[in-house]
């Protein structure tokens, strides 16, 4: 076949991917990202287009990114279709459904790997916001790093900062600080309660009840104690502990993680 058939057939465009009119946002016209599904392949993604030129290279390093080609003037992005933990987790909350242990863990052995290849000098943010979920259940953590507002002194999330910050100890170990994270990361996971299941009458299910959810990290700790998963509930608890030296190490996480 000659080469420039190859070229043409191999080459993507616009025009190969479906965007439902009904589900465009006005948002989503703002941002230049769409929904979008694959015409020969049926595959949803996202889609980004951009009138300026992207560097590809640097697209690369995101986990969800798939690839990127030039139509019309304008540069497209495909990504893969992702939810963030923070969203995940807001939607049990509201729900009251806890999540799956398995699932936890898989969470917890995405998290320890993360800060495993970046120490001893871990430089990252571990944020629920920045860890994205796929479609098909795979983890994906962020190499976004940390910035001045990102330390525990100025840190963005609702997390408690490590005990020692009182000290600056957690200079001299970022990794045991990025597990005190880690831990208070696993407790927002573990801390959904769930809706109060009322019986049936005459063969019809009322509405389950809603229950509060905890927002305190004492509340938290409180649903902690009641998990029957030991492991879990075990490394949750060493993480969280006052003394860095008595945090796991991420290899500790990873192999109890292993186990499950």
């Amino acid at each position: 076949m000659p080469p420039i058939v190859v070229r043409d057939i191999c080459k993507l465009r616009v025009s190969d991917l479906y965007i439902n009119p009904f589900n465009v946002q006005t948002r989503d016209i703002q941002e230049g990202t769409y929904r979008a599904k694959v015409v020969f392949s049926g595959q949803d993604l996202i889609l980004q287009i951009a009138n300026d030129s992207r560097d590809s290279d640097a697209l690369k390093t995101e986990p969800d990114y798939i690839t990127s080609f030039q139509d019309q003037g304008y540069t497209c992005t495909l990504w893969e279709q992702t939810l963030t933990l923070w969203d995940l987790l807001q939607t049990h909350k509201r729900l009251g459904q806890p999540l799956a242990n398995s699932f936890v863990w898989k969470v917890a052995r995405a998290a320890a790997s993360h800060i495993e290849a970046h120490s001893p000098k871990y430089d990252c943010v571990l944020s629920p916001s920045l860890i994205k979920i796929s479609s098909t259940g795979a983890v994906y953590t962020s190499d976004k790093l940390l910035s001045e507002s990102d330390t525990p002194e100025n840190s963005s999330t609702s997390w408690p900062p490590p005990p020692e910050i009182k000290t600056l100890m957690y200079r001299l170990s970022p990794e045991k600080a990025a597990i005190w994270a880690f831990g208070c990361l696993m407790l927002d996971m573990v801390a959904v309660i769930p809706n109060v299941q009322t019986p049936r009458e005459q063969g019809r299910r009322k509405p389950s009840i809603p229950q509060p959810q905890p927002s305190t990290f004492q509340a938290k700790l409180k649903v902690l104690r009641g998990l029957p998963d030991d492991a879990l509930k075990d490394t949750i608890e060493r993480s969280l502990n006052n003394d860095p030296s008595k945090r796991p190490s991420t290899r500790d996480i990873l192999r109890a993680a292993k186990q499950q």
